[in-house]
């Protein structure tokens, strides 16, 4: 089995024919659709995506996971920060189809919103038709917390610092696992 770690500009669907891992990062100009197309068993797939979105910038992502074969895996982690007068829109998908049992599925998109002007659209779907599969999704929209916020100005950092703090910690959980899928190579 391989692992295959790449970035992907939402340019062409992914189509996984080959068994192993494979880990894709949106890069943060993604804006569109992306359709991912397990057609084989025992593939592993992993897309990671963190956008700071500011000013007035929008981005729409559309995301399908698409599962054409037993025994095989996806999971969609997408995290985004908005401030200013930003617009983010998440669409995810999981399609099991009726040949494809034993599949394991999960879309997970979570924000935090840092500005009273920005905007968030989450919505996360399931299309499931055997029920031997193990499938999951989660949508969650957050603003920064002022107690946490207050607590790391108590401790000397300025609010400006404290916030970014509080944004890369809420970032981190993408890099993460990135990091863990490229020490696994």
């Amino acid at each position: 089995m391989h692992t295959e770690l790449t970035q992907t500009d939402l340019a062409e669907p992914l189509r996984i024919t080959t068994p192993g891992t494979h880990v894709y990062q949106l890069s943060e100009a993604c804006n569109g659709t992306l359709d991912i197309l397990v057609a084989v068993p025992d593939a592993h797939v992993f897309v990671y995506g963190a956008f700071h979105l500011r000013g007035t910038q929008r981005t729409t992502l559309t995301i399908t996971q698409h599962h054409h074969a037993p025994g095989s895996a996806s999971h969609v982690l997408i995290k985004s920060v908005l401030d200013d007068h930003a617009h983010f829109t998440c669409t995810g998908t999981i399609h099991i189809d009726s040949t494809s049992a034993t599949t394991h599925a999960t879309f997970a998109n979570h924000n935090l919103v840092v500005s009273a002007d920005a905007h968030v659209r989450t919505t996360p779907q399931l299309e499931v038709f055997p029920s031997t599969v193990q499938c999951s999704h989660s949508a969650t929209v957050a603003t920064l917390n002022n107690a946490h916020l207050h607590y790391l100005m108590t401790r000397g950092l300025s609010e400006v610092a404290a916030r970014r703090t509080l944004i890369d910690g809420f970032l981190h959980e993408v890099t993460q696992k990135l990091q863990c899928h490229t020490a696994q190579r």
